[in-house]
C-alpha cells in the first residue's frame, strides 16, 4: 500500500536540497521566467524575471560575484558558445559550480567538463575546480539527448570539435581578462542566493573585494545546505 517511490525518499532537508538544485538549474537556464519556491509557507526563492543570465547569476550568488564575471562567446556554423567564466581565484574542491546549459536545458557532459577544467589547468592547484556558467546552442540534429533516462546526459555527434571550441572560448576569455585578477585567493563565506538558502562552504575569492555575505545583510529565511548531494 506504500507508493513505490516513497521508500526512496530521504529526510525533508535532504529532499529540499534536491528540489533547490533542480530549481537553480532551471532558473539559471531561463532567466526570463519568474520562479517562486515556497517551503512550509516560507519563501525560499523569489526570483523575478531577469534581463539575462548575468542578472540571474547576481540574484543567486550576489552582485560582488556578478561584477567579476568574464563574458565569453564563440560562434561556429553548428555551435554557439556563450556564458561567463570567473577568474581562478573563485574555485572549490568539486565541480558543482560548473553550470552547463544546452539549448536552454541543464545537462552533464564529461567532454565539456574536461574542456572547462583543461582551460584552467595551469591556473588552479590540483583538486580545485573553477566557476563557469556555460550556455551552448546547437542544431538538435547534432546531439543525442536520449543517452540517460533523466535526460541530463547528452552525446554530441562531433565531440572533439565541441571540446575544442569550448576550450578555445574559455582560454580566449581568460587571457583577455586575467590581468585584472592577479590577487591571490582567500577563503571567505560563500554567497547566499536570494531567499537565504546557504551553501555552507567557503569559496576562494580575491581579498581585494568588499564582499559582505547576504546572511549579514538581512535575516535569512532558511539555513539549509545547498547544491550538496
Amino acid at each position: 500500500n506504500v507508493p513505490a517511490r516513497r521508500k526512496f525518499l530521504k529526510a525533508t532537508p535532504t529532499e529540499m536540497v534536491h528540489i533547490s538544485e533542480v530549481l537553480t538549474r532551471i532558473a539559471m537556464s531561463h532567466p526570463e521566467i519568474h520562479f517562486l519556491l515556497v517551503h512550509n509557507d516560507r519563501e525560499v526563492f523569489n526570483l523575478p524575471s531577469a534581463s539575462g543570465l548575468r542578472d540571474r547569476i547576481g540574484s543567486f550568488f550576489g552582485e560582488d560575484l556578478a561584477r567579476d564575471l568574464i563574458p565569453l562567446n564563440s560562434k561556429e556554423s553548428r555551435l554557439e558558445v556563450a556564458g561567463y567564466a570567473l577568474p581562478p581565484s573563485y574555485c572549490r574542491n568539486n565541480t558543482r559550480m560548473q553550470f552547463i546549459f544546452l539549448n536552454g536545458r541543464s545537462v552533464r557532459d564529461s567532454n565539456l567538463t574536461h574542456a572547462i577544467n583543461e582551460a584552467y589547468r595551469n591556473l588552479l592547484s590540483p583538486g580545485r575546480f573553477p566557476f563557469v556558467f556555460l550556455s551552448l546552442r546547437v542544431d538538435p540534429g547534432y546531439v543525442d539527448v536520449n543517452v540517460h533516462p533523466t535526460k541530463m546526459e547528452v552525446r554530441f555527434r562531433e565531440p572533439a570539435q565541441v571540446h575544442a571550441q569550448v576550450l578555445q572560448a574559455l582560454r580566449k576569455a581568460l587571457n583577455q581578462f586575467m590581468p585584472s585578477f592577479s590577487a591571490p585567493p582567500k577563503d571567505v563565506p560563500r554567497p547566499v542566493p536570494q531567499g537565504g538558502v546557504a551553501f555552507g562552504e567557503a569559496v576562494s575569492r580575491p581579498p581585494v573585494s568588499t564582499f559582505v555575505p547576504k546572511e549579514q545583510q538581512r535575516p535569512s529565511i532558511e539555513q539549509r545546505p545547498f547544491l550538496q548531494l
